[in-house]
């Protein structure tokens, strides 16, 4: 993987991390991605969505939104997926993200994107949707879906300690023992660059396999599992 991928916990963005997001994307062309949120259909959500970024400092803000699959494989819109730098999916629910754009050409778009270097980021929902295997909804017995298969070999999960969601988790690694998983906590995130991954934020990234879990704190570092440089 050529790009960069940054997965937040949820709860608060910080600017840390918006500020490392830019960074990786050189400011660029910033496309947001508001269809997880149940009010993403109105004007008014959407400006307040780029207005949280504006600060930050991109050539460009956008906003993407596909109201259903059709929508989805439109030409203008799956151009305004291929014409960024970087890709940021905002908070909701992942099976909106899930029935969407999951097998749509702007799933395409967005490996593209990371192939030739770019950046695709999330923030609670926007971070579940970025695997293959996704944790859709239930806690402690989850209810398994299918994400953008963005970040292989793994599967992440948000609001991990705050909202106690380890057993599930662990149930999902059972089913699927050749995952690690990602635990991310809210105002926390696991940034993946280069082979590597950093850890931003307040709290903590618990990272499990199928045999147990290690907890990985803000500032930690080191190569990532299956992401080659």
């Amino acid at each position: 993987m050529s790009g960069s991928i940054v997965a937040h916990g949820g709860g608060e963005l910080d600017r840390e991390t918006q500020r490392r997001f830019a960074e990786l994307c050189g400011h660029g062309d910033l496309v947001l991605v508001p269809t997880a949120h149940h009010d993403s259909d109105r004007p008014s959500f959407g400006q307040r969505f780029r207005e949280l970024w504006m600060p930050v400092g991109f050539d460009s803000i956008s906003l993407v939104h596909a109201r259903d699959r059709a929508e989805a494989r439109r030409r203008p819109l799956v151009k305004r997926v291929r014409d960024a730098d970087c890709v940021w999916f905002g908070g909701g629910a992942q099976g909106r993200l899930m029935r969407r754009y999951v097998g749509t050409p702007v799933q395409d778009e967005l490996r593209a994107l990371l192939a030739r270097g770019g950046v695709v980021g999330g923030f609670s929902a926007g971070t579940a949707v970025l695997t293959d295997v996704m944790i859709h909804y239930g806690n402690p017995i989850p209810v398994e879906g299918r994400g953008l298969d963005l970040l292989p070999g793994v599967i992440l999960d948000q609001h991990f300690v705050s909202h106690r969601r380890e057993p599930r988790l662990r149930s999902m690694l059972e089913r699927h023992p050749e995952l690690i998983g990602f635990g991310i906590d809210e105002r926390t995130s696991l940034v993946i660059s280069r082979g590597r991954f950093e850890i931003l934020g307040e709290s903590l990234v618990r990272r499990c396999t199928h045999s147990g879990c290690t907890d990985l704190l803000p500032g930690a570092s080191g190569v990532f599992p299956g992401v080659t440089p």
